[in-house]
């Protein structure tokens, strides 16, 4: 595929990663953390200020505290977060190369598919089970309460 000259003019002189991988390194690279065979390891054993320092703690933090308060982040009826629970995210959320100004360019009103942090850290969120969803809203679940209380964030 890369000597293809449509696609080697497409990527512009750059040479993606995957096209390192062999046939036995791509399944394993696919595989989820911890499981068998994965190459992927998951760090158990930081300390609180370890983990204050990375950016998707910190901000995996600010969307907990903000879902803990009743009612909790309204959601929509597709089930995405409302827009002033984004527009309050966007105010509060700093992330590189991706500032206020940037995210009303090109828009008038921001959705959560426009703000991609927030909604990265959401669904990471959702999928270790820090938020659960009820009636209408987003929840911390009491898994996402110890987590915030255990390191201190």
């Amino acid at each position: 595929m890369l000597e293809n000259p449509r696609v080697k003019a497409w990527l512009d002189g750059i040479e993606p990663a995957w096209t390192l991988l062999d046939q036995d390194s791509f399944p394993a690279l696919r595989r989820p953390p911890e499981s068998p065979g994965s190459v992927i390891r998951l760090a158990r054993d930081l300390a609180a200020d370890e983990i204050g320092q990375s950016i998707v703690a910190s901000r995996m933090a600010i969307l907990l505290r903000s879902a803990i308060e009743a009612p909790g982040l309204k959601l929509t009826a597709t089930g995405n977060l409302s827009r002033g629970v984004v527009a309050e995210m966007i105010d509060r959320f700093e992330w590189p190369d991706f500032g206020k100004e940037k995210a009303f360019r090109f828009n008038k009103v921001v959705n959560e598919h426009d703000f991609f942090p927030l909604l990265f850290i959401r669904q990471i969120a959702e999928a270790m089970r820090f938020l659960r969803k009820s009636k209408g809203h987003v929840r911390a679940s009491p898994l996402g309460r110890a987590a915030l209380d255990d390191v201190n964030l």
